[in-house]
């Protein structure tokens, strides 16, 4: 098992201080940290993006399979074959910034040989990850998502983020299908940060194995080629796929044609990790509840 802390601490040297504590108290490996105050050098087991701004700490001596390059918003490292990216985007980039961000974040990711977890403050809104309503942004990571076929983690009611009476789910953390049924007991800290940000803790059993469930088969619209989708619709025809001059066979020659048109113009996408929510974990109240799903059980007070 390898046990995760993931906070945006918020430049503020306090709340570093606190982070390590905090991650040592509840025997995390690793820790994914947004917006840290400054980078401790990779001697001691922390690895920093380009910004300053997303780095990987590494809170207890464990090994690593390979260490990532530093890129801006994102650095990334493999451990027990699993590539654990931390995240951070600038609530105060433009949407250009934003969709240049994600593409070189889903170049790093598409260039894994193995499952990926993602994890950081990405500023973007979508219901799968509990926020009431949409944003440009979120709607944006929801088809990369979609693309890469990553799951949310996030469950529950609880905020990532808090300021005043202000409230956003705006921390997330994705992982491949096949990681989604060793998430265990993810959930939002009822614990002082001494940032605007809650901590994240949740941990992924290496020791199971669980069947996949089938991928739903669909295309990626934001990845569409508009001069493949031309250039093939003007050199087939729906008469390729099928007898046109038949009613009876006419729908599946159809259906054939556009399929191939998809295929020819855009990749493939999968995804069903929406946020459920019949998932519940730890609240501001202080209340925790058993967390199960499809056979999932989730061990609220695991121990080191």
């Amino acid at each position: 098992m390898i046990r995760f802390l993931q906070v945006n601490i918020g430049v503020g040297r306090a709340a570093q201080d606190l982070m390590v504590h905090t991650a040592r108290e509840h025997c995390a490996d690793v820790v994914l940290v947004s917006e840290q105050y400054r980078n401790l050098g990779e001697d001691v087991g922390w690895y920093s993006d380009v910004s300053g701004r997303a780095a990987i700490f590494l809170a207890k001596d464990i090994a690593i399979d390979e260490i990532g390059p530093a890129d801006t918003g994102f650095r990334w490292i493999k451990i027990k074959g699993i590539r654990f990216y931390s995240v951070y985007c600038s609530p105060n980039i433009s949407l250009d910034e934003y969709n240049e961000f994600l593409s070189t974040l889903e170049d790093s990711v598409r260039g894994a040989d193995g499952p990926v977890l993602v994890g950081g403050d990405f500023n973007a809104k979508r219901p799968e990850w509990g926020s009431q309503i949409s944003d440009i942004r979120g709607d944006t990571l929801a088809d990369l998502s979609f693309s890469l076929d990553l799951q949310v983690c996030n469950v529950g009611d609880h905020p990532t983020f808090t300021r005043g009476g202000s409230e956003s789910f705006i921390d997330i953390t994705f992982v491949s299908r096949s990681l989604w049924s060793k998430v265990n007991n993810w959930r939002v800290l009822e614990e002082e940060s001494m940032s605007l940000h809650w901590y994240i803790i949740f941990e992924i059993s290496l020791n199971t194995s669980l069947p996949v469930q089938p991928t739903p088969k669909g295309w990626n619209w934001r990845k569409l080629d508009r001069e493949r989708l031309l250039m093939f619709l003007e050199t087939r025809t729906v008469s390729d796929f099928g007898d046109t001059n038949s009613t009876e066979v006419l729908p599946n020659a159809l259906d054939a044609y556009l399929a191939a048109a998809c295929n020819h113009s855009m990749p493939n996408k999968s995804y069903h990790g929406r946020k459920n929510p019949g998932i519940q974990g730890t609240y501001p109240n202080g209340t925790q509840q058993s967390l199960e799903d499809n056979g999932r059980s989730f061990p609220l007070d695991a121990q080191c």
